[in-house]
């Protein structure tokens, strides 16, 4: 059985049906933003995108593994069922790509992709290339 899997088997039902309730207000809370707006512009991840085998990273002085840090901000849409996407919309100092993610109601995934159109027409990120650097 996998790590995470046995990890699941310790989680009591009280702590559980917290969660769930948790996850009912985010659910709620993200409806009734809905209401107001289109959707919800967010950074796709906290970090510049870390170098291949860069297992541990820093976020305000706090350690933090590589992993979480890169699915952090997509565990909203996740967790709720939200659709959403991610757009390129510019370079760190350091030549990186950055993303932002747009997030949209249930069911709205053909408005999401117009806005994400959108910003493309009106930007050239999506045709920028970060530089590499071949190290020997």
């Amino acid at each position: 059985m996998s790590s995470r899997l046995e990890m699941g088997t310790q989680v009591r039902a009280v702590d559980y049906l917290r969660a769930f309730e948790v996850k009912r207000q985010m659910e709620s809370d993200f409806e009734a933003a809905f209401e107001r707006v289109d959707a919800i512009l967010a950074p796709a991840v906290p970090i510049a995108a870390p170098r291949i085998g860069e297992d541990e990273t820093k976020i305000a002085g706090e350690d933090e593994s590589v992993r979480s840090a890169l699915v952090r901000l997509n565990r909203p849409a996740n967790l709720t069922g939200h659709p959403a996407i991610s757009i390129p919309c510019g370079f760190t100092r350091g030549g990186l790509p950055i993303g932002l993610q747009l997030i949209g109601p249930r069911w709205a995934e053909a408005s999401l992709l117009a806005i994400a159109h959108t910003y493309e027409d009106a930007t050239e990120w999506h045709t920028r290339h970060p530089e590499f650097a071949v190290q020997q």
